[in-house]
């Protein structure tokens, strides 16, 4: 066997590369396309060189057709990802708010790059996506990556941790002091709701877990200090949390009887999931009961119903659901 000469293997890759970047299932190019590629490279072809390159690369794993038309086309038949499944990656980038928009596009653009180039056109849309803003903060990846590797390692990490004050400015949260709060938490599990990262931990001081939204997180350093190893770390289920609250802010976990008018049981089925107990009352209401977390964002979820859910039990949740509606209602009185 002779050995294979440079300009044998430019002709190799660079019909690997045709294929690969230019066909898909439907778009083919034809042997004369090829050649003229070729040659516009400066790599004179023949036909029998090329059905030799398109066999060896058929033996190392492309999945090359030919399609038995005049003329004759090859192309790529099965590649890593299907149009369709391009199309959900481009519009969850798109529709991210933890994203920057220079970010977004730069990872749309590697994207595009997955699939053949008559299919790039398909790709090419913006995803529109009502009332959404942006973060301006370009460190929030980094930040994501500098949590999920101490929870690799099982290693507490510290922050600080920032909020908007009245003036709109962004400022360092801090200790009744009036120095700037340090963070020392067990990192559980990074989850991602509503757009945005939050990690979950487990705050020692309150004995309790504890969320925060990963954007808003400075200085973030690993520890040399092991993560809390207790029940509650053991046990916690990162599902279940996400199922029971709203907009990811804690509260006591509670399970909730309504009393639900029919027009509201879809919204209680998309929320909480069809595995929810139901009871039909009568032919234009529903018992349900779920398991939530008690907080401000669970009444302003409740209250977008008005009369169409009432909370039964327990009591003390109801109590507490009017009293946070007396307090919203007495602003405009």
């Amino acid at each position: 066997m002779t050995a294979e000469t440079p300009k044998e293997r430019r002709r190799l890759l660079n019909i690997a590369r045709m294929l690969i970047e230019d066909t898909d299932e439907e778009h083919g190019l034809t042997m004369n396309e090829i050649i003229e590629r070729l040659g516009q490279l400066g790599i004179p072809s023949e036909r029998k060189s090329i059905y030799r390159d398109i066999k060896a690369l058929r033996e190392v794993g492309l999945d090359i057709y030919q399609q038995h038309r005049a003329p004759a086309e090859y192309g790529l038949r099965e590649r890593q990802f299907t149009l369709e499944e391009l199309s959900l990656m481009v519009d969850a980038v798109q529709s991210s708010l933890f994203l920057t928009d220079r970010r977004s596009n730069q990872i749309v653009k590697k994207i595009y790059r997955l699939a053949s180039s008559p299919q790039q056109g398909a790709l090419k849309r913006i995803v529109h996506v009502e009332g959404r803003v942006r973060t301006q903060d370009s460190s929030a990846i980094k930040n994501v990556n500098a949590v999920q590797r101490a929870l690799g390692q099982r290693r507490k990490i510290a922050f600080t941790y920032y909020d908007y004050a009245v003036d709109g400015t962004r400022t360092p949260r801090k200790s009744t002091d009036g120095k700037i709060k340090h963070y020392l938490e067990s990192p559980l599990r990074v989850t991602y709701s509503d757009g945005r990262y939050y990690m979950l931990s487990y705050n020692a001081k309150h004995k309790g877990i504890a969320v925060y939204r990963i954007d808003r997180m400075r200085q973030i350093a690993m520890t040399d200090e092991p993560a809390a190893d207790n029940e509650t770390t053991r046990n916690f289920s990162g599902e279940t949390f996400a199922n029971r609250s709203f907009s990811m802010y804690g509260g006591n976990p509670l399970s909730v009887t309504f009393l639900v008018d029919a027009k509201a049981v879809n919204a209680f089925v998309d929320r909480f999931g069809s595995h929810l107990s139901i009871e039909v009352v009568d032919e234009g209401h529903a018992r349900i009961v779920a398991d939530v977390l008690g907080a401000p964002t669970f009444y302003g979820w409740v209250a977008q119903f008005g009369d169409q859910v009432r909370i039964e039990k327990p009591q003390a949740l109801a109590d507490d659901y009017c009293a946070w509606l007396r307090t919203a209602l007495a602003v405009y009185e």
